[in-house]
C-alpha cells in the first residue's frame, strides 16, 4: 500500500508500508502513523481513494476511521478512474451477459487466441451516421493503411481499459472474428447471443462517444461535476436500452465526491460552467436550506439526470464558511493571485 500526499504541484510518496492484512482498521492505523511521522495530521483536507469496500464502508471504512482519528471531517474524492472502470464493466456485462467468473473474459480470450490468424490489413469500419467516431477512434471508421495494431495484451479484470481496447479491436476485425471463433472458441461466450454484431457496435459507440472523453478528462477535478452530470445526461439518450439503463444505474451510485460542499467548491472554479450557472449556485446557497451535517457522498437516482450543478447546491456548510460565497458575485470571489493558486491546488 502506498501513502501519498498532494500539495500544489507536489506529489510525495510518504511511505509504502507492508500490511499484515488489508482490513480497514490496520490500514487506517498505518496511515495515521505515517501522517504523524510527517507532521501532516493537521494539514489533511481531502482523502483520495479507490472505491473498494474497505475504504468506503459507511460504518467502519478507512475514510470514516481517518475522520475519527483526525477528529475532523474530510472531503471525499474517489478515484474517478476506478469509478469509470465500474461503469465500463457494467455497461459491457449488461448487453453481452458475460458469465465468466474467472479473472479473464471469454470473449476477449478467444480474440487473443485467434490473433495470429487475423489479417491486420483487412479490417472493417462502422458506417452510416456513426461518423462522430471519426475524430475519436479513426481506426473504427476509417481505413488507414499506416495503422499498426499491437498484439492483444492482458485481459484480466484488474487491467484498466481492457474491455474498451478489446471491444474496439474486435469490432475492427469483426468479420474475421466471426469466421474464426467457431474453430478456436474456449468457452461458450457472448458472441453466441442474438444480435451480437449490433450489441458490439452499440458498446463501441458508447466507448467513443462518451467513455473516451470521460476517461481522459477524469483528472480535471474542477470540471468533474459538470463533466459527470453531462455524461449521465448524454448517456440517457443512448440507443441501446440495456447500456443506457445499466450505465445510469451504476454511475449514479458512484458519484462519491459530489457532496453538497464539493459541488460548489469544484464547480465555481470551472471556467466552462457559465457565469449564469454560478450565480444560480450562489443564489441557491443563499436561499435553499441544506442539511446541518451534509453527507460526504451524494446519492443520485436515475431520475436525477435532469439535475444541473446549481440544482445540487444547498448550503451544507455553516454560516461563517459560506459568508464569502453568499455575499459576493462568483466572478469576484478571488483576486488573480488567489484564483491562480486555487486553480493549481484543485
Amino acid at each position: 500500500m502506498a501513502v501519498m500526499a498532494y500539495l500544489v504541484e507536489i506529489q510525495k510518496i510518504l511511505a509504502v508500508p507492508k500490511l499484515s492484512e488489508g482490513k480497514a482498521e490496520p490500514v487506517s492505523v498505518v496511515i495515521r502513523e505515517v501522517l504523524t511521522e510527517w507532521n501532516l495530521k493537521d494539514r489533511i483536507v481531502v482523502v483520495y481513494f479507490d472505491t473498494t469496500a474497505v475504504n468506503t464502508g459507511g460504518k467502519s471504512g478507512v475514510c470514516l476511521r481517518l475522520e475519527m482519528m483526525l477528529d475532523k471531517p474530510l472531503l471525499y474524492f474517489a478515484c474517478r478512474h476506478h469509478v469509470l472502470e465500474i461503469l465500463l464493466d457494467m455497461v459491457f456485462s449488461s448487453p453481452f451477459q458475460e458469465q465468466s467468473k474467472g479473472p479473464e473474459v471469454s470473449l476477449f480470450l478467444d480474440f487473443r487466441n485467434m490473433w495470429p490468424q487475423i489479417d491486420q490489413t483487412k479490417y472493417s469500419t462502422a458506417m452510416n451516421d456513426e461518423t462522430i467516431m471519426l475524430r475519436v477512434q479513426p481506426c473504427v471508421l476509417h481505413n488507414r493503411s499506416s495503422v499498426q495494431f499491437s498484439v492483444p495484451g492482458a485481459l484480466h479484470r484488474a487491467r484498466w481499459m481492457a474491455r474498451a481496447i478489446y471491444a474496439l479491436k474486435i469490432r475492427i476485425f469483426l468479420d474475421q472474428f466471426e469466421q474464426l471463433r467457431p474453430k478456436c472458441s474456449s468457452v461458450r461466450g457472448p458472441s453466441r447471443n442474438t444480435n451480437f454484431r449490433e450489441k458490439l457496435t452499440d458498446f463501441c459507440m458508447f466507448i467513443v462517444r462518451y467513455y473516451v472523453r470521460a476517461w481522459f478528462s477524469a483528472t480535471l477535478a474542477a470540471a468533474s461535476p459538470r463533466l459527470d452530470l453531462t455524461l449521465i445526461k448524454e448517456r440517457a439518450s443512448h440507443i441501446n436500452q440495456a447500456i443506457r439503463d445499466a450505465g445510469t444505474k451504476v454511475f449514479s451510485r458512484h458519484l462519491w465526491y459530489l457532496s453538497e460542499v464539493t459541488v460548489v467548491g469544484l464547480a465555481l472554479f470551472n471556467e466552462e460552467v457559465s457565469i449564469m450557472e454560478k450565480r444560480e449556485m450562489v443564489h441557491r446557497i443563499n436561499t435553499v436550506k441544506g442539511l446541518e451535517d451534509p453527507s460526504n457522498r451524494l446519492h443520485l437516482t436515475p431520475e436525477d439526470v435532469i439535475l444541473s450543478c446549481s440544482e445540487l447546491c444547498m448550503c451544507g456548510a455553516d454560516e461563517e464558511e459560506c459568508t464569502n460565497i453568499k455575499q459576493d458575485d462568483p466572478t469576484e470571489l478571488y483576486n488573480d493571485d488567489d484564483d491562480d493558486y486555487a486553480d493549481a491546488t484543485i
